[in-house]
């Protein structure tokens, strides 16, 4: 396959607290709980729409640019992208453990979206409408609901045609209160319309072979590449490992079979596991023999209850 290469983006970066630390530093255990909840709510919800029913409706259905990120919450990354001709520019969370790319309407009340940015579709030449309504299911239970449009994505020099959108008339309260719109960066199996998520659009237009997400606590830092990778960012040398696939073959997350944590560069689980990767979370998340056995590995770690450990980060 043939791919463009173009010049990467930089916007300097702002970093926001955390919301999961009280302010003489200490972890923040409700906070922490609530994330924990959200977390496991999301990945049941998405389970249940990745069986083989959901395969045939999904079968139906059928350059390089860096955008710096910056941390507004416990779980959210955000940077700039536009949509449509002329470009419409909205300021997004990045989440890989969901597909689905949501953008407030001009249609949608004050009330529901808030300050956010609108979409307009019949502001741009290159909108489709899909004349279908559907709706994409948060943690909470709670929906996005809105018109199905495709439209031009464009972050820095690379351009996607053609990239399935939900024109949101009514926002989910999971992102209520974030003042970003989202971008799911997972596989067709999470998707509420049965079509590629943005990088996996960019693969399979030509556009890009990589997609690569850092991000840090520290300023100026972090990141997501599209297209391409930043091979000043990677210490060492790359390790390559290929996504698992369910059962039914229909891709969701980003996980890898078959592996293990290391902790001090020894494994620090001794049956090898699935992960899944999921920048929607700042947490360590799994069940409570693999946790259990996990933090006996870390050194400087504690139990605090039944179901969460902690531990001290030392600074110099």
């Amino acid at each position: 396959m043939r791919v463009q290469l173009v010049a990467s983006v930089t916007i300097p970066l702002i970093r926001k607290e955390t919301g999961i630390t009280l302010v003489d530093g200490s972890v923040d255990l409700a906070a922490v709980r609530g994330e924990v909840l959200r977390t496991r709510q999301k990945y049941l919800i998405n389970a249940k729409r990745g069986g083989r029913d959901s395969t045939k409706r999904f079968l139906k259905s059928r350059k390089r640019s860096g955008i710096p990120l910056k941390l507004v919450s416990p779980s959210v990354w955000t940077g700039a992208i536009s949509i449509g001709n002329p470009p419409q520019i909205f300021n997004m969370y990045f989440d890989s453990g969901s597909t689905d790319l949501t953008l407030p309407s001009i249609s949608c009340l004050a009330k529901a979206c808030g300050n956010r940015a609108r979409y307009s579709p019949n502001a741009s030449t290159t909108a489709v409408s899909k004349h279908q309504t559907l709706n994409s299911a948060f943690a909470d239970g709670s929906v996005s609901t809105g018109a199905w449009w495709t439209d031009t994505v464009s972050a820095g020099n690379l351009v996607i045609a053609k990239q399935s959108l939900l024109a949101a008339t009514a926002i989910s309260t999971t992102v209520a209160t974030i003042n970003s719109d989202g971008m799911g960066l997972a596989f067709i199996g999470l998707s509420s319309t049965g079509t590629s998520s943005v990088p996996v659009s960019m693969y399979e237009q030509g556009s890009g072979n990589y997609v690569g997400l850092r991000l840090s606590s520290i300023a100026n830092t972090s990141s997501i590449s599209l297209g391409d990778m930043s091979l000043s960012a990677v210490p060492g040398h790359l390790a390559w490992y290929n996504v698992a696939v369910p059962s039914d073959g229909v891709k969701t997350y980003w996980q890898v079979e078959l592996s293990t944590p290391l902790v001090n560069r020894k494994p620090s689980l001794v049956k090898r596991v699935t992960h899944i990767i999921d920048s929607g979370t700042t947490l360590i998340v799994a069940p409570i023999a693999g946790a259990t056995e996990f933090w006996a590995n870390v050194p400087g770690s504690a139990q605090v209850d039944a179901g969460h450990w902690t531990f001290v980060r030392l600074s110099t």
